[in-house]
């Protein structure tokens, strides 16, 4: 099989470079994509907005481009398919394939390959964070079998990650049900266990409203594919339920505790208040709940950091 370097397959250029950090336009009619928008899976869907007349139109993606991913150590490609106004920052470099000789997402299946990453391991740059530059990029060897062989790998390869990803997903459920089905077990288990007074609950859910709550959980939860110990949020509702406690000398007592949160992280508070979005969609997008047996502390604090209100649980 044939192989040719890159910068005979494809026109390679760098994202566009901003000044300063962009500011999101809600009315803007052109996706700005960074780093925290694309992976190896593809690209997220709720990417910046800008206003295009800020867009020079050379740097606008086309259908079929390859991103890659140039700066740091984890050096990877995605295509992009969409035929909306699109642009991406200097991070990336936009690989422009020949689509009558290579596939976009056989390109991008090649460049994330174990064979691509040895041949950039050799050209990375930097000791603690390594840089691809463009040269190396173009010098990339690449095997260019028929297109419909290209197709058919491509085919296979997005089969086997979305299998992988749907087993991740199931096993990060399948971590929550059993942490909460222990915890259960254990707080059982206790049986001379007094019930919390929930009056300092709804103190902090009252007033998370004018003080973000940091919240310290047990163990680790997965929120938007990465894992975290703690939450930044305000709280929307709190839940309750009616929970027996049994005492050493056989008195038993049924109390209204609570049960579990449902929040909004601070990152999406802004999409909160979006007044464009429904009731309905926004509960969909953003609002998101916690089984109060995960919550080890909950902190509300003010602009200054200091601690307004504070609680742990038992």
């Amino acid at each position: 099989m044939q192989k040719y370097t890159l910068n005979k397959l494809a026109k390679i250029e760098s994202g566009k470079s901003f000044r300063k950090k962009p500011d999101e336009d809600l009315n803007g009619n052109c996706l700005l994509l960074q780093m925290k928008d694309v992976s190896i899976d593809g690209i997220n869907q709720n990417p910046l907005r800008v206003m295009i007349e800020e867009v020079n139109p050379n740097h606008l993606l086309q259908d079929g481009d390859v991103l890659f991913v140039a700066k740091g150590n984890n050096n990877y490609a995605t295509a992009f398919r969409s035929s909306q106004s699109t642009v991406a920052i200097s991070v990336f470099f936009v690989i422009r394939p020949n689509i009558s000789v290579i596939y976009p997402e056989y390109l991008a299946w090649y460049i994330n390959s174990k064979e691509a990453q040895i041949q950039f391991e050799k050209g990375r740059m930097g000791a603690t964070v390594g840089n691809i530059r463009k040269g190396v990029l173009e010098k990339l060897k690449v095997p260019v079998p028929s297109i419909e062989a290209q197709i058919s790998i491509e085919s296979i390869n997005r089969l086997w990650r979305q299998e992988k990803n749907m087993t991740l997903k199931l096993l990060e459920k399948k971590e929550i049900y059993y942490n909460n089905l222990l915890t259960d077990i254990y707080s059982n288990m206790n049986t001379s266990k007094n019930p919390e007074d929930t009056k300092v609950w709804y103190d902090i859910w009252t007033h998370s409203i004018y003080y973000p709550a940091h919240v310290e959980l047990k163990t680790p939860i997965t929120l938007d594919g990465e894992t975290t110990s703690e939450v930044v949020c305000i709280f929307h509702q709190l839940e309750t339920e009616s929970k027996e406690f049994k005492y050493a000398d056989g008195r038993t007592l049924s109390t209204p505790q609570v049960s579990g949160w449902h929040y909004i992280l601070m990152k999406d508070l802004k999409e909160w208040n979006n007044p464009e979005l429904s009731v309905a969609a926004k509960k969909k997008k953003v609002l998101r709940f916690l089984n109060h047996g995960l919550i080890k502390k909950i902190e509300l604090r003010d602009r200054e950091g200091r601690i307004v209100l504070s609680k742990m649980t038992n």
